[in-house]
């Protein structure tokens, strides 16, 4: 957000204030859609875990 609230907000400090109050709502939004897919994420490692040698030679065999 360099120079992005120059000219709406002058002031220094409270210009500060906006920034990491803008740096904070970033922050909640990047965590909510890290537990939004967590739940497939947990499912895609589970798939991982199961995956055999022999199942890789079966598909390739299809």
């Amino acid at each position: 957000m360099t120079g992005a609230l120059n000219s709406a907000v002058p002031d220094a400090s409270r210009r500060r204030r906006w920034t990491e109050a803008a740096n904070q709502v970033l922050d909640a939004l990047f965590t909510v859609m890290c537990v939004y897919q967590h739940p497939r994420l947990c499912q895609h490692l589970a798939l991982l875990f199961r995956w055999r040698d022999a199942d890789a030679r079966e598909l390739r065999g299809v």
